[in-house]
Protein backbone atom coordinates (compact mmCIF):
# COMPACT_ATOMS: atom_id res chain seq x y z
CA UNK A 1 0.00 0.00 0.00
CA UNK A 2 2.91 2.35 0.72
CA UNK A 3 4.17 1.87 -2.85
CA UNK A 4 0.73 2.62 -4.33
CA UNK A 5 0.30 5.65 -2.08
CA UNK A 6 3.72 6.98 -3.04
CA UNK A 7 3.09 6.43 -6.73
CA UNK A 8 -0.27 8.20 -6.56
CA UNK A 9 1.29 11.13 -4.69
CA UNK A 10 4.05 11.49 -7.31
CA UNK A 11 1.46 11.23 -10.10
CA UNK A 12 -0.70 14.03 -8.63
CA UNK A 13 2.25 16.35 -8.02
CA UNK A 14 3.48 15.86 -11.57
CA UNK A 15 0.07 16.84 -12.91
CA UNK A 16 0.25 19.94 -10.72
CA UNK A 17 3.69 20.77 -12.17
CA UNK A 18 2.41 20.42 -15.75
CA UNK A 19 -0.54 22.73 -15.12
CA UNK A 20 1.75 25.31 -13.46
CA UNK A 21 4.37 25.05 -16.26
CA UNK A 22 2.47 23.98 -19.39
CA UNK A 23 5.43 24.83 -21.65
CA UNK A 24 7.04 21.59 -20.44
CA UNK A 25 4.47 19.89 -22.68
CA UNK A 26 5.70 21.59 -25.86
CA UNK A 27 8.72 19.32 -26.59
CA UNK A 28 6.50 16.23 -26.54
CA UNK A 29 3.91 17.94 -28.73
CA UNK A 30 6.61 18.84 -31.27
CA UNK A 31 7.79 15.20 -31.22
CA UNK A 32 4.23 14.05 -31.91
CA UNK A 33 3.83 16.63 -34.69
CA UNK A 34 7.07 15.60 -36.43
CA UNK A 35 6.08 11.94 -36.38
CA UNK A 36 2.53 12.56 -37.64
CA UNK A 37 3.68 14.92 -40.40
CA UNK A 38 6.34 12.43 -41.54
CA UNK A 39 3.76 9.63 -41.58
CA UNK A 40 1.37 11.75 -43.64
CA UNK A 41 4.14 12.76 -46.08
CA UNK A 42 5.27 9.13 -46.49
CA UNK A 43 1.77 7.80 -47.11
CA UNK A 44 1.18 10.56 -49.65
CA UNK A 45 4.33 9.82 -51.64
CA UNK A 46 4.78 6.05 -51.28
CA UNK A 47 2.58 2.99 -51.64
CA UNK A 48 3.16 0.30 -49.02
CA UNK A 49 1.25 -2.25 -51.11
CA UNK A 50 4.00 -2.15 -53.75
CA UNK A 51 6.83 -2.88 -51.32
CA UNK A 52 8.31 -6.31 -50.60
CA UNK A 53 8.73 -7.68 -47.09
CA UNK A 54 12.33 -6.49 -46.64
CA UNK A 55 11.41 -2.93 -47.63
CA UNK A 56 8.36 -2.99 -45.34
CA UNK A 57 10.54 -4.07 -42.42
CA UNK A 58 13.02 -1.30 -43.21
CA UNK A 59 10.20 1.27 -43.31
CA UNK A 60 8.83 -0.08 -40.02
CA UNK A 61 12.22 0.25 -38.34
CA UNK A 62 12.63 3.73 -39.80
CA UNK A 63 9.36 4.92 -38.28
CA UNK A 64 10.12 3.24 -34.95
CA UNK A 65 13.52 4.94 -34.84
CA UNK A 66 11.89 8.28 -35.71
CA UNK A 67 9.43 7.77 -32.85
CA UNK A 68 12.07 6.84 -30.27
CA UNK A 69 14.44 9.57 -31.48
CA UNK A 70 11.85 12.35 -31.25
CA UNK A 71 10.64 11.16 -27.85
CA UNK A 72 14.27 10.89 -26.68
CA UNK A 73 15.10 14.42 -27.83
CA UNK A 74 11.93 15.79 -26.22
CA UNK A 75 12.68 13.94 -22.95
CA UNK A 76 16.26 15.25 -22.81
CA UNK A 77 15.03 18.80 -23.47
CA UNK A 78 12.48 18.52 -20.64
CA UNK A 79 15.12 17.02 -18.33
CA UNK A 80 17.52 19.89 -18.99
CA UNK A 81 14.76 22.36 -18.06
CA UNK A 82 14.00 20.33 -14.92
CA UNK A 83 17.69 20.38 -13.99
CA UNK A 84 17.66 24.17 -14.15
CA UNK A 85 14.44 24.26 -12.15
CA UNK A 86 15.84 22.01 -9.43
CA UNK A 87 19.20 23.81 -9.12
CA UNK A 88 18.38 27.51 -9.62
CA UNK A 89 14.58 27.76 -9.59
CA UNK A 90 14.63 29.38 -13.04
CA UNK A 91 14.29 27.86 -16.51
CA UNK A 92 16.08 29.06 -19.64
CA UNK A 93 14.69 26.99 -22.56
CA UNK A 94 17.37 28.18 -24.98
CA UNK A 95 20.21 27.06 -22.69
CA UNK A 96 18.37 23.78 -22.08
CA UNK A 97 18.07 23.21 -25.82
CA UNK A 98 21.77 23.99 -26.37
CA UNK A 99 22.86 21.67 -23.52
CA UNK A 100 20.63 18.91 -24.87
CA UNK A 101 22.11 19.15 -28.37
CA UNK A 102 25.78 19.60 -27.43
CA UNK A 103 26.03 17.52 -24.24
CA UNK A 104 23.24 14.92 -24.01
CA UNK A 105 22.18 13.81 -27.47
CA UNK A 106 25.37 12.06 -28.54
CA UNK A 107 25.44 10.04 -25.29
CA UNK A 108 21.75 9.20 -25.61
CA UNK A 109 21.99 8.06 -29.24
CA UNK A 110 23.21 4.47 -28.43
CA UNK A 111 20.31 4.13 -25.96
CA UNK A 112 17.84 5.39 -28.58
CA UNK A 113 19.18 2.91 -31.15
CA UNK A 114 18.97 0.03 -28.64
CA UNK A 115 15.45 1.07 -27.65
CA UNK A 116 14.49 1.21 -31.35
CA UNK A 117 15.80 -2.31 -31.98
CA UNK A 118 13.97 -3.77 -28.98
CA UNK A 119 10.78 -1.91 -29.91
CA UNK A 120 11.12 -3.13 -33.51
CA UNK A 121 11.28 -6.77 -32.39
CA UNK A 122 8.40 -6.35 -29.94
CA UNK A 123 6.27 -4.61 -32.58
CA UNK A 124 6.75 -7.55 -34.97
CA UNK A 125 5.81 -10.02 -32.21
CA UNK A 126 2.69 -7.99 -31.37
CA UNK A 127 1.75 -7.83 -35.07
CA UNK A 128 2.07 -11.61 -35.42
CA UNK A 129 -0.03 -12.19 -32.31
CA UNK A 130 -2.56 -9.60 -33.43
CA UNK A 131 -2.90 -11.14 -36.90
CA UNK A 132 -3.83 -14.45 -35.29
CA UNK A 133 -6.87 -12.76 -33.76
CA UNK A 134 -8.14 -11.51 -37.15
CA UNK A 135 -8.38 -14.64 -39.27
CA UNK A 136 -10.98 -14.65 -41.98
CA UNK A 137 -14.38 -16.20 -41.29
CA UNK A 138 -13.67 -16.20 -37.56
CA UNK A 139 -14.91 -13.80 -34.87
CA UNK A 140 -12.19 -11.51 -33.61
CA UNK A 141 -10.82 -12.76 -30.32
CA UNK A 142 -9.73 -10.54 -27.42
CA UNK A 143 -6.05 -10.09 -26.68
CA UNK A 144 -4.47 -13.08 -25.00
CA UNK A 145 -2.19 -12.95 -21.95
CA UNK A 146 0.95 -13.29 -24.07
CA UNK A 147 0.09 -10.29 -26.25
CA UNK A 148 -0.86 -8.21 -23.22
CA UNK A 149 2.41 -9.13 -21.53
CA UNK A 150 4.45 -8.19 -24.62
CA UNK A 151 2.62 -4.85 -24.92
CA UNK A 152 3.20 -4.12 -21.23
CA UNK A 153 6.87 -5.04 -21.58
CA UNK A 154 7.13 -2.66 -24.52
CA UNK A 155 5.79 0.18 -22.37
CA UNK A 156 8.20 -0.69 -19.56
CA UNK A 157 11.12 -0.63 -22.01
CA UNK A 158 10.10 2.95 -22.86
CA UNK A 159 9.99 3.89 -19.16
CA UNK A 160 13.37 2.23 -18.61
CA UNK A 161 14.81 4.26 -21.49
CA UNK A 162 13.39 7.41 -19.93
CA UNK A 163 15.13 6.53 -16.67
CA UNK A 164 18.43 6.24 -18.53
CA UNK A 165 17.76 9.58 -20.25
CA UNK A 166 17.46 11.10 -16.78
CA UNK A 167 20.92 9.83 -15.85
CA UNK A 168 22.35 11.13 -19.12
CA UNK A 169 20.88 14.61 -18.62
CA UNK A 170 21.73 14.97 -14.93
CA UNK A 171 24.99 13.06 -14.49
CA UNK A 172 28.38 13.43 -16.14
CA UNK A 173 28.47 9.80 -17.30
CA UNK A 174 28.97 8.07 -20.64
CA UNK A 175 26.39 5.96 -22.44
CA UNK A 176 27.41 2.63 -20.82
CA UNK A 177 27.66 4.04 -17.28
CA UNK A 178 24.33 5.86 -17.73
CA UNK A 179 22.69 2.63 -18.93
CA UNK A 180 24.05 0.68 -15.95
CA UNK A 181 22.94 3.27 -13.39
CA UNK A 182 19.56 3.86 -15.02
CA UNK A 183 18.89 0.12 -15.25
CA UNK A 184 19.92 -0.33 -11.61
CA UNK A 185 17.48 2.32 -10.43
CA UNK A 186 14.73 0.96 -12.68
CA UNK A 187 15.28 -2.57 -11.34
CA UNK A 188 15.47 -1.52 -7.68
CA UNK A 189 12.38 0.70 -7.90
CA UNK A 190 10.44 -1.60 -10.24
CA UNK A 191 7.36 -1.75 -8.00
CA UNK A 192 7.04 2.06 -8.04
CA UNK A 193 7.54 2.01 -11.81
CA UNK A 194 4.68 -0.46 -12.18
CA UNK A 195 2.43 1.79 -10.11
CA UNK A 196 3.29 4.76 -12.32
CA UNK A 197 2.69 2.65 -15.42
CA UNK A 198 -0.72 1.53 -14.13
CA UNK A 199 -1.81 5.02 -13.09
CA UNK A 200 -0.84 6.44 -16.45
CA UNK A 201 -2.82 3.70 -18.19
CA UNK A 202 -5.90 4.54 -16.12
CA UNK A 203 -5.38 8.26 -16.75
CA UNK A 204 -5.09 7.54 -20.48
CA UNK A 205 -8.34 5.55 -20.49
CA UNK A 206 -10.14 8.47 -18.82
CA UNK A 207 -8.78 10.90 -21.40
CA UNK A 208 -9.93 8.62 -24.24
CA UNK A 209 -13.60 8.84 -23.17
CA UNK A 210 -14.15 12.28 -24.81
CA UNK A 211 -12.60 10.95 -28.05
CA UNK A 212 -15.09 8.06 -28.11
CA UNK A 213 -18.04 10.36 -27.41
CA UNK A 214 -17.03 12.88 -30.10
CA UNK A 215 -16.40 10.06 -32.61
CA UNK A 216 -19.94 8.75 -32.13
CA UNK A 217 -21.28 12.29 -32.45
CA UNK A 218 -19.42 12.73 -35.73
CA UNK A 219 -20.86 9.49 -37.14
CA UNK A 220 -24.33 10.61 -36.13
CA UNK A 221 -23.82 13.96 -37.88
CA UNK A 222 -24.45 15.92 -34.69
CA UNK A 223 -21.19 17.90 -34.91
CA UNK A 224 -19.61 19.71 -37.89
CA UNK A 225 -17.04 17.39 -39.45
CA UNK A 226 -14.16 19.73 -40.35
CA UNK A 227 -14.07 21.86 -37.18
CA UNK A 228 -14.57 18.87 -34.90
CA UNK A 229 -11.90 16.81 -36.69
CA UNK A 230 -9.33 19.59 -36.24
CA UNK A 231 -10.26 19.94 -32.55
CA UNK A 232 -10.05 16.15 -32.16
CA UNK A 233 -6.56 16.02 -33.70
CA UNK A 234 -5.38 18.78 -31.35
CA UNK A 235 -6.91 17.00 -28.35
CA UNK A 236 -5.27 13.67 -29.31
CA UNK A 237 -1.89 15.38 -29.68
CA UNK A 238 -2.25 16.93 -26.21
CA UNK A 239 -3.32 13.60 -24.66
CA UNK A 240 -0.43 11.69 -26.27
CA UNK A 241 2.10 14.36 -25.24
CA UNK A 242 0.67 14.61 -21.73
CA UNK A 243 0.98 10.87 -21.12
CA UNK A 244 4.58 10.75 -22.38
CA UNK A 245 5.52 13.78 -20.26
CA UNK A 246 3.90 12.25 -17.17
CA UNK A 247 5.93 9.08 -17.70
CA UNK A 248 9.14 11.07 -17.98
CA UNK A 249 8.39 13.17 -14.91
CA UNK A 250 7.40 10.08 -12.92
CA UNK A 251 10.57 8.09 -13.58
CA UNK A 252 12.76 11.19 -13.20
CA UNK A 253 11.32 12.06 -9.81
CA UNK A 254 11.85 8.49 -8.65
CA UNK A 255 15.44 8.72 -9.86
CA UNK A 256 15.86 12.00 -7.96
CA UNK A 257 14.50 10.35 -4.83
CA UNK A 258 16.92 7.42 -5.27
CA UNK A 259 19.76 9.92 -5.73
CA UNK A 260 18.89 11.54 -2.40
CA UNK A 261 18.83 8.08 -0.83
CA UNK A 262 22.34 7.26 -2.14
CA UNK A 263 23.75 10.60 -1.02
CA UNK A 264 22.18 10.22 2.44
CA UNK A 265 23.88 6.81 2.81
CA UNK A 266 27.24 8.36 1.86
CA UNK A 267 26.73 11.14 4.38
CA UNK A 268 25.89 8.62 7.12
CA UNK A 269 29.06 6.64 6.29
CA UNK A 270 31.18 9.79 6.57
CA UNK A 271 29.64 10.86 9.85
CA UNK A 272 29.51 7.37 11.32
CA UNK A 273 25.75 7.56 11.85
CA UNK A 274 23.07 5.01 11.05
CA UNK A 275 22.22 5.01 7.33
CA UNK A 276 18.59 4.87 6.13
CA UNK A 277 17.32 1.31 5.91
CA UNK A 278 15.09 1.98 2.89
CA UNK A 279 14.18 4.62 0.36
CA UNK A 280 11.14 5.55 2.44
CA UNK A 281 13.38 6.74 5.29
CA UNK A 282 14.51 9.62 3.06
CA UNK A 283 12.17 12.58 2.40
CA UNK A 284 10.81 12.35 -1.12
CA UNK A 285 11.75 15.34 -3.32
CA UNK A 286 9.20 16.88 -5.65
CA UNK A 287 9.39 18.92 -8.83
CA UNK A 288 6.32 20.89 -7.77
CA UNK A 289 7.70 22.34 -4.52
CA UNK A 290 10.00 25.35 -4.11
CA UNK A 291 13.06 23.37 -2.98
CA UNK A 292 16.19 22.90 -5.08
CA UNK A 293 16.27 19.11 -4.96
CA UNK A 294 18.91 18.23 -7.53
CA UNK A 295 21.63 17.94 -4.90
CA UNK A 296 25.31 17.26 -5.41
CA UNK A 297 27.35 15.24 -2.96
CA UNK A 298 28.90 18.31 -1.30
CA UNK A 299 25.42 19.65 -0.53
CA UNK A 300 24.97 16.95 2.10
CA UNK A 301 28.23 17.59 3.96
Amino acid sequence: MKTIGTGWSVFKKNLKLIFSKPYLLLPMMVAWGVFIYTTYWFNTNYNLAEMDISMLLLVLFGFIFLSTFTIGVASLFVLEMLEQHETTGKINPFKALLDMITRDLWRALPIIILWSLVDFILTIIISILDSGRKRKNRPRRSKGPIQRAVEAFRDLVRMGSMTIFTVIAWENLGSKASFDKGYSVFKNRFSEMLVGFGLNKIFGLILVIPIIIVSFALRAGVLPFQTTSIALIIYISVVWSLRKLIEQLFVSELYLWYKHYELTIKKADRLGTKPPSSLYDVPRPSFSDKNYDLLKEHDLL
